[in-house]
C-alpha cells in the first residue's frame, strides 16, 4: 500500500512536467498570426516576407517603412541603423528581379547559428546565418518590392588566432 502511494506521489510532478512540455509544444499551433515584431531571423524567407508585407504594403513611402521599422524592431548594436539609401536593392534575391528600384532600405533582422548539430561533430563547425530585409522603392518613392536574403558564413570569422 505504501509503495503504491509513493509511486503515485513520484508520478505527480512528472505528469505535471510532461503536461507543461506538451502545452508548450502544442500552444504555438493554435496561436494567432504573429505580429511583425515577432518576425525572427530563423523563419523561412517567404514567411518573413509575408509578415513584413503585412506592415509595409506595396505602395508605402520610405517614411512609412522607417516608422514601421522603428516601431517593430530593436536596432542591432552590430548593424547600421536602417536608412533610405540612394541605390537599388542588392543581394541574391534582388539580383534576378526587375523590381530592384532606385532607392532602398536595409534592415539586418538577425544572426543565428544555423545548425547546432554542426557544433557537436568531431571537428565542430560554426555556421552563422545573417537574415536581411530590403525594401525597394521606385522613382516616385513608392515601395515596389521586399527582398529577404539569408547569408551563411562558415567559421567564427576571427582568424586562426581568434
Amino acid at each position: 500500500m505504501h509503495s503504491a502511494l509513493r509511486r503515485t506521489a513520484t508520478l505527480r510532478p512528472l505528469s505535471r512536467w510532461l503536461a507543461l512540455v506538451a502545452w508548450l509544444a502544442i500552444s504555438p499551433l493554435f496561436a494567432a498570426d504573429p505580429k511583425p515584431e515577432k518576425v525572427e531571423a530563423r523563419e523561412p524567407r517567404a514567411q518573413i516576407r509575408a509578415e513584413i508585407l503585412k506592415g509595409t504594403k506595396i505602395g508605402s513611402s520610405p517614411e512609412d517603412v522607417l516608422t514601421f521599422i522603428s516601431k517593430n524592431f530593436k536596432p542591432r548594436k552590430d548593424a547600421p541603423a536602417p536608412k533610405l539609401s540612394n541605390h537599388p536593392a542588392v543581394g541574391p534575391t534582388a539580383k534576378g528581379s526587375d523590381k530592384k528600384g532606385v532607392r532602398s532600405i536595409l534592415l539586418i533582422l538577425g544572426r543565428y547559428v544555423g545548425s547546432p548539430a554542426l557544433l557537436i561533430q568531431e571537428i565542430p563547425i560554426i555556421a552563422t546565418t545573417t537574415t536581411a530585409v530590403q525594401w525597394a522603392f521606385d522613382t516616385e518613392g513608392r515601395l515596389i518590392e521586399v527582398f529577404v536574403d539569408k547569408d551563411t558564413e562558415i567559421g567564427n570569422q576571427k582568424g586562426p588566432d581568434g
